[in-house]
């Protein structure tokens, strides 16, 4: 059901302005269906645009073929709640440390923390993954390394390339109109071996991580470079 929901909202959020727009072309232009289905052509398949159509539509037609789509990916297109969990349990059986809802719960607890610290510029990315676990071993009365553990963690991690059902067939659909940029935040390397086993991967034009832009999604400095990183893309 929650995936269910989430590619739900993305269709929502993908189409509600292609479908305003179409619904525009549908009640200005004249001529019927027919006249419609042929401005829909017009946008999504390219083409001829008939000689006397007013300049304002040529430019609706033209910014449609124009468009592109950003996309974010963990718990959107990746299913990151179910990789997590795969990684976690990986991490702790190779370290033979038992997963039980206990530790579970804990570990949820303090890595939520240190993420809403490392939000507000409190804490870096890098002591932030290492405390997690350093900070659990250390209530667990274990001497183990939480930069070690972090790091089988993290190579479990990039091996879970899982989907949320239905998310490659939406991509499938909408990289047939337009291209497919993903923006997350999160550790490249990571992101991306997780998108090299990844069903949406043939679909997506390309990945935007935030460790490789130097700045937090979502922040101005983000959305700056990925702009200037779209090829065509004229922000005026």
């Amino acid at each position: 059901e929650k995936s269910r929901k989430a590619v739900g909202w993305v269709l929502i959020v993908v189409l509600s302005p292609i479908i305003l727009l179409l619904a525009f072309f549908c009640t200005t232009f004249s001529g019927g269906a027919e006249h419609n289905r042929t401005v829909a052509d017009l946008c999504f398949h390219g083409g001829a645009v008939p000689e006397g159509t007013p300049e304002e539509y040529q430019a609706y037609i033209q910014e449609m073929r124009d468009s592109f789509v950003l996309l974010d990916a963990d718990n959107t297109l990746l299913d990151f709640d179910r990789a997590e969990e795969i990684a976690l349990q990986t991490a702790f059986a190779r370290w033979e440390v038992p997963l039980t809802e206990a530790v579970r719960a804990r570990y949820q607890a303090i890595n939520s923390r240190l993420w809403e610290q490392f939000e507000r510029g409190e804490v870096s990315k890098e002591k932030l993954q290492s405390q997690r676990f350093d900070e659990l071993f250390a209530e667990l009365g274990l001497p183990h390394s939480g930069a070690d553990f972090n790091r089988t963690y993290m190579d479990a991690l990039g091996e879970q390339g899982c989907s949320i059902p239905g998310a490659a067939d939406v991509c499938r659909r909408l990289a047939q109109h337009c291209p497919l940029y993903l923006v997350t935040n999160g550790v490249s390397r990571t992101q991306h071996r997780r998108l090299q086993g990844s069903d949406i991967t043939p679909y997506i034009a390309d990945v935007f991580v935030s460790e490789d832009t130097g700045y937090q999604k979502p922040q101005k400095e983000y959305f700056d470079y990925v702009a200037a990183h779209i090829p065509g893309f004229d922000r005026a």
